[in-house]
């Protein structure tokens, strides 16, 4: 998902996370822990097609509407329930990408891709 942070043309024509606008949200490293204000954080780049995306990882809650395709297992569904959180949302952990590589991200009509753990 780009980050309000990506200015190049991969990213400007997409929706962008934007941390501080999110009550639920966080910034992660890798392995999970919360950054620490003033520390440095784990950064990554994913090959993508011909593309590159590169970013930090984020904690959310991310919810999916009756227009996406989203297919989850029934647990982790179940498990959002448990977790006090709304019909269609799960807690998860995403690239928050500081930039995408125009090609072929600037020509993609959707804003994100899951499932590439």
């Amino acid at each position: 998902l780009p980050s309000a942070y990506c200015k190049n043309k991969g990213c400007k024509k997409h929706v962008r996370y934007k941390s501080s606008a999110s009550h639920s949200g966080r910034d992660i490293q890798f392995n999970g822990t919360t950054v620490k204000k003033g520390s440095s954080r784990d950064s990554i780049s994913v090959e993508f097609g011909t593309g590159t995306a590169t970013g930090v990882v984020i904690e959310d809650v991310i919810c999916f509407g009756t227009e996406t395709n989203a297919s989850l297992a029934d647990h982790v569904w179940e498990d959002s329930r448990k977790n006090g959180l709304e019909p269609g949302c799960v807690r998860m952990h995403f690239l928050a990408a500081t930039h995408l590589s125009d090609d072929p991200f600037a020509t993609f009509e959707f804003d994100g891709i899951m499932g590439l753990s």
